[in-house]
C-alpha cells in the first residue's frame, strides 16, 4: 500500500486490490504506525498493540485500528506470501495513479514523447499497426464507396470497413499506425476481428479479417474447441458471428503503465458502437453474445483474448429495409 500527497489531500492506495480512497483526516500517529510496521519483523498481537499505542493511537482504539488494518489485508499471518511491492504491474500503476496526464498539447510534451519511443525502439521492436493472418488465399471484400452495388458480400464487406478497416497508413515516431473510422486513442486500434459465416461458403467457416487489403482470411489450421458455431443452430446460417479479439501490445508498447487498460475498453467503446451505427444503418441486427473466455477457434495465427462476440443477424430489422 501505500499513502500518496496528491492535490493537497492525502490519498490511501492499494494496488494489490485496485481501489484508492481519499483520506479526510490525517491523523498524526497513522504515518509513524505504518512506517512502524513496514519497517519491522513480524509481531505477536500483543506487540502489536504495544507498537500502536507507543505510535501515538489512543489506547481505546488500538484494537479497532489493528482490526481495519487486517480487513484491508495490510496485517497478515506470518509466512504469508503476496506480491512484491515492487512488482511491476503494481508500480505501474501507482505511477499511474500519482502522475498527472500528459499535455499533448504543448509542443514539447510530443516532441518528449517522440523521443522517447525512438529510444524504446532501439531495445524493442514496435508492434505492427494490424495482423494479416499470414500470406494465404484472400477473400476480397467489396468497398462501400469504390465498388459497385450487388455484390452478395455487399453487408459484411461494407461492415466490416467502416469498423475496422484502414483508411491510411501513419506512424507516432517510430510506431506504426492507422487511420480508420472509428477514434483510437493514440490511433492505436487494439483488435484483431475474425467472422464466423456461411456467406462465403456453403459451410460454417470462420475468417480473419485483413484490415489492411479489406479482405477475409480462411483460417484453415483452426483447431475447434468447445462452444463452435456449429453449437449454435439458432444463430447460423441466418446470422454472423463477429468476435473482436483484444491486441494489448499495440497500446502498452506506447503507454507503459497502467493508464493502457481504460483505453483499451475506451477503444472497445467506440469500435462497438461504430459497429452498431453502421449494421442499424444497413438494416442488421446486432446481438451480444456470451462470451467463453476463449476463441471459438484457437487458429496458428494466435487472434488474441476474446473481449466481445456480437451475433450480426442478416434479416433487416423493422424499418431497415435498404
Amino acid at each position: 500500500m501505500s499513502l500518496v500527497r496528491l492535490d493537497g489531500t492525502w490519498l490511501w492506495e492499494d494496488p494489490a486490490r485496485g481501489a484508492h480512497r481519499r483520506l479526510r483526516t490525517m491523523p498524526s500517529w497513522l504515518g509513524p504506525l505504518l512506517a512502524r510496521l513496514l519497517a519491522g519483523p513480524a509481531l505477536p498481537w500483543q506487540s502489536l498493540t504495544s507498537a500502536a499505542e507507543d505510535c501515538g493511537v489512543p489506547a481505546d482504539r488500538t484494537e479497532g485500528c489493528l482490526n481495519s488494518l487486517v480487513t484491508a489485508g495490510l496485517l497478515v499471518s506470518g509466512g504469508t506470501t503476496g506480491p512484491d511491492r515492487d512488482t511491476a504491474a503494481l508500480r505501474d500503476r501507482q505511477w499511474a495513479l500519482v502522475s498527472p496526464p500528459a499535455d499533448y498539447t504543448r509542443p514539447s510534451t510530443v516532441d518528449e514523447d517522440i523521443t522517447l519511443m525512438w529510444r524504446q525502439a532501439a531495445a524493442e521492436v514496435p508492434p505492427p499497426a494490424y495482423h494479416r493472418f499470414g500470406d494465404g488465399p484472400r477473400v476480397a471484400l467489396p468497398h462501400p464507396v469504390l465498388d459497385a452495388p450487388g455484390h452478395p458480400l455487399d453487408a459484411l464487406g461494407h461492415l466490416l470497413y467502416l469498423t475496422h478497416g484502414v483508411l491510411e497508413d501513419a506512424a507516432i515516431g517510430p510506431l506504426p499506425r492507422t487511420r480508420r473510422v472509428p477514434p483510437s486513442h493514440g490511433a492505436a486500434h487494439p483488435f484483431d476481428l475474425t467472422v464466423t459465416t456461411r456467406t462465403v461458403l456453403e459451410e460454417v467457416s470462420t475468417y480473419g479479417y485483413d484490415p489492411s487489403e479489406h479482405a477475409l482470411v480462411p483460417l484453415a489450421d483452426e483447431v475447434p474447441e468447445t462452444g463452435t458455431p456449429a453449437a449454435e443452430p439458432d444463430l447460423l446460417p441466418e446470422a454472423d458471428v463477429l468476435t473482436i479479439h483484444l491486441v494489448a501490445e499495440r497500446v502498452q508498447w506506447r503507454y507503459r503503465s497502467s493508464t493502457a487498460y481504460p483505453t483499451i475498453f475506451l477503444d472497445l467503446g467506440h469500435l462497438v458502437e461504430t459497429l452498431y451505427t453502421t449494421a442499424a444503418h444497413l438494416g442488421w441486427q446486432v446481438t451480444d453474445l456470451p462470451s467463453r473466455g476463449a476463441p471459438l477457434f484457437r487458429p496458428r495465427a494466435e487472434t488474441g483474448t476474446v473481449l466481445t462476440r456480437l451475433a450480426l443477424r442478416h434479416r433487416p430489422v423493422a424499418g431497415g429495409e435498404r
